[in-house]
């Protein structure tokens, strides 16, 4: 007996060596790396059963995008599907992958996909091959069929690539909210968050109530004064300056929203209704246009879309608005649909489609190629948040006391949790949660059914956050600090910045841009690790 015991610890020790278990990792990272080239732009192609049911099988066909491991066992797909025959959705999903062994296993537990419902499964993969089963609200069965890899592209003809847009936070931060879907989100690495400090301040002279741009080194933020400021990343030292109005003075020319940078070029609206485009490399104005109407003003930031440049206008003295559509290099006019009220949020771009939130208790769904309106979607409230669109869903709030996500599929109202929120300011979108500034609170929602995972509380009102690589939440307010909490939503970094500040931080190569507000400051930070 004292044998068995002896060898089966010798055994363990072995096991849980460091090096055992570090080749272990190694064997693991291998299987990971081939399972997310595998399926990363392949399709699934086979039949599913219905158990009870007298059919024959029917067909099924999943196509992915990028498949790619989040963190521990969440994975996030980017899947189309079609079941027997009928409309394909797509659909950001985000999945745990179980190994026996070599295989994996493929594992969602009541999942919402729009207009299909909610399902349960477990599939292998193996060899090309997929089994597993499936079970919806009163019925299931089984599905198996072939894994067919992506194509091989072909070897380029020209040695010349156009450049990809880049993920935000990585090099780059070009629009507000960091991407076409407003998520929030940045890719930046990320940086030791107990050793922040200032790396260095930026006086722009005036109030700042938008979120800055960056991109190749260089830092774009806009006044309240109409004054655009192009500041070196690196050493925060002023490149050049351009004054984006054409009115100056009080109430004349404000600049309320936050630059884009495209193509060589940075655009930007401000209260008397005109959008400005201004070479980012000089500072040289190229183009400014004007919208008509009684008192009319931009606070939408705006977006590049497939024509060109898009973004809302507000007439306060007509109560309408617009959702207009200019050429990037031009700025002359390619499509403009009128809504009811004021279009003072920011738009989101998804599927070909402008997803355009309005005063008038609704989301406008405008087609990107023609400015035709599709549909309108109804809210519980007015609103000028700005949407965040993710697994099919447009997060925002409304009515001043709602927290809500619209199920762009149906058109219907997924969920909404009654808040006593803001409704000018925009959410974030993390790893199958949604971050909602409301009030002095953060609250995290699963993007799903609406449930609670976590509040936190600070001193006064905070701005819309950024969300890490690693899921922390980055956060500033009007009690003037800049905080960031963790993905269980501890705070574990604070500093006392001594200026108070209406827009949110953004991440860019592990350093954190921010820009402050009213009365005292007038400054651009950076916040990096320090030694």
């Amino acid at each position: 007996m004292t044998h068995h015991v002896l060898l089966a610890v010798s055994l363990l020790t072995v096991l849980c060596s460091p090096s055992v278990l570090l080749a272990q990792d190694a064997e693991q990272a291998a299987r990971e790396a081939a399972f997310s080239e595998l399926m990363s732009g392949c399709k699934m192609v086979g039949v599913f059963t219905t158990e009870g049911s007298k059919t024959l099988p029917q067909p099924e066909t999943y196509e992915l995008g990028e498949v790619m491991k989040v963190e521990g066992a969440k994975w996030r797909i980017k899947a189309k599907i079609q079941y027997a025959g009928k409309r394909a959705v797509s659909v950001p999903i985000t999945v745990n992958v179980h190994w026996a062994g070599d295989t994996p296993m493929i594992q969602v537990t009541d999942l919402k996909i729009p207009l299909m419902g909610t399902f349960t499964a477990r599939v292998f993969v193996f060899r090309g091959q997929y089994v597993g089963t499936w079970s919806a609200k009163d019925h299931g069965g089984y599905m198996y069929g072939n894994v067919i890899p992506a194509p091989v592209a072909p070897e380029p003809v020209s040695t010349v690539v156009a450049p990809e847009d880049p993920k935000p936070g990585v090099g780059a931060w070009t629009q507000y909210r960091g991407d076409a879907l407003n998520t929030g989100v940045s890719y930046s690495k990320v940086p030791d968050w107990t050793k922040l400090g200032i790396k260095w301040r930026y006086w722009t002279g005036s109030y700042q109530s938008s979120t800055p741009a960056v991109a190749d080194g260089k830092i774009v933020v806009c006044t309240e004064d109409g004054d655009m400021h192009c500041v070196n990343a690196a050493d925060g030292k002023g490149l050049w300056k351009v004054m984006c109005t054409t009115q100056r003075g009080a109430g004349h020319g404000i600049v309320f929203c936050s630059p884009l940078i495209h193509d060589g070029m940075v655009y930007i609206g401000n209260r008397i209704g005109q959008l400005w485009a201004v070479d980012f490399e000089t500072g040289k104005v190229k183009w400014h246009w004007q919208e008509d109407g009684l008192k009319p003003e931009i606070y939408s930031s705006p977006k590049v879309g497939e024509l060109g440049i898009i973004f809302g206008t507000v007439d306060q003295k007509a109560h309408r608005g617009h959702v207009v559509c200019l050429d990037a290099k031009t700025g002359k006019l390619k499509w403009r649909c009128r809504t009811s009220r004021e279009v003072g949020a920011t738009v989101a771009l998804f599927g070909g489609n402008v997803y355009a939130p309005c005063k008038d208790r609704r989301i406008y769904e405008i087609e990107q190629a023609t400015g035709k309106l599709l549909r309108q979607f109804q809210l519980p409230g007015t609103t000028h948040c700005t949407p965040t669109i993710a697994m099919g869903f447009a997060f925002l709030m409304a009515g001043g006391d709602k927290s809500l996500a619209v199920d762009l599929i149906t058109g219907e109202i997924a969920w909404e949790v009654e808040t006593l929120c803001e409704d000018k300011v925009a959410v974030s979108f993390w790893n199958g949660r949604v971050f909602y500034p409301v009030g002095r609170f953060l609250r995290a929602f699963d993007a799903v059914d609406g449930r609670e995972a976590w509040a936190f509380e600070a001193e006064h009102k905070l701005t819309p956050p950024c969300v890490a690589a690693d899921g922390a939440v980055l956060l500033t307010g009007r009690d003037r600090f800049f905080r960031v909490i963790d993905k269980n939503g501890k705070q574990i970094k604070k500093i006392n910045l001594g200026e108070p500040f209406v827009a949110g931080p953004i991440l860019v190569d592990g350093v954190v841009y921010l820009t402050s507000d009213v009365n005292i400051g007038h400054h651009l930070f950076a916040i990096a690790e320090l030694e």
